[in-house]
């Protein structure tokens, strides 16, 4: 009975061994896959997904190479113009979020004592921007 035991508590430890590899191993490939992406599109932008989306586009309709070429001119023609109308609605759209918590911060501002003032200061400046507007093409947040 206590080889039964020892050998169900082998079996056990080694699927836990598996599992917490799996699990490992899920996390860091998640990890690798966002900072890659991050970076692509920090470096290339919204031309990094206007790409992906030509690519997506040619292989799911299986274009020939002269519709490649012409998918491709679309794209560059109108590409400039979406992503300067893109980054204009973000920027209008996060004008009264960003108005919004100002007005909280002063609210917060009025409340402290002068002793706490610079730590909400310091504490502000270390969080993070709002979503919009998004940072310039090409740059990192």
């Amino acid at each position: 009975m206590a080889l039964d035991r020892t050998r169900l508590q082998g079996y056990l430890a080694l699927a836990l061994a598996f599992l917490l590899g799996a699990i490992v191993g899920g996390a860091l490939l998640h990890a690798y896959m966002r900072h890659r992406l991050f970076d692509r599109w920090a470096d290339e932008g919204p031309r990094f997904a206007e790409q992906h989306r030509e690519r997506l586009l040619a292989r799911k309709l299986d274009l020939d190479p002269a519709q490649g070429a012409q998918l491709h001119q679309i794209f560059e023609q109108h590409g400039k113009r979406l992503h300067d109308l893109t980054q204009s609605t973000l920027t209008q759209c996060g004008a009264p979020l960003h108005d919004e918590q100002q007005k909280m911060d002063q609210e917060i501002r009025a409340l402290l004592r002068p002793n706490q003032l610079p730590l909400f200061d310091r504490m502000l400046a270390h969080r993070p921007p709002p979503p919009f507007p998004p940072p310039p093409m090409g740059r990192r947040p």
